[in-house]
């Protein structure tokens, strides 16, 4: 695996967006923390971002923002060529077009995902709303709204507990 590739694997525990009332590029951490760029690769000669956590009374302006990870990860492309003294332009511009085709990629399996989710969900809520439809549970109850969500669920962890 190329150097570029594990840059941008390493990077998964974050989702990406904005915060603010003036919205920056921010991110939010796995563990709930946000941060917000305080400095740019680039700008006034430093060679990689700075991001900043920002106090936790504004985590809640977070909005997760696909296309500012696109932007952060053509922002750590930038980086990695700051960091490529010594290589040839040959091999800089291979891994990025690798990584490029790779992140197209991913984008377009993810896209593809999106919208399978978001037909499984408006497939639920039609169910949910028990209008058109009806689950009966073992007894000959209709399951609806609430106490469908809770067979489901039941469901779903036995499941995972069976693996």
């Amino acid at each position: 695996m190329n150097f570029l590739n594990r840059l941008f694997r390493a990077k998964t525990e974050y989702v990406y967006g904005t915060a603010g009332k003036m919205p920056k590029p921010a991110r939010r951490h796995s563990s709930g923390r946000v941060e917000c760029v305080l400095w740019k690769a680039g700008e006034k000669g430093h060679t990689s971002d700075y991001w900043y956590p920002i106090h936790e009374d504004w985590w809640h302006t977070f909005k997760e923002d696909p296309m500012t990870k696109n932007a952060e990860l053509i922002r750590s492309l930038r980086q990695v060529c700051l960091r490529t003294k010594g290589k040839s332009m040959d091999e800089v511009l291979q891994d990025f077009i690798g990584t490029m085709e790779e992140a197209a990629d991913a984008m377009e399996a993810q896209a593809r995902e999106i919208e399978g989710l978001r037909k499984d969900a408006d497939r639920y809520a039609v169910v949910r709303r028990g209008q058109h439809w009806s689950v009966i549970d073992g007894i000959g109850d209709p399951l609806t709204g609430d106490a469908l969500d809770a067979g489901v669920d039941a469901v779903i962890a036995a499941k995972g507990a069976v693996k």
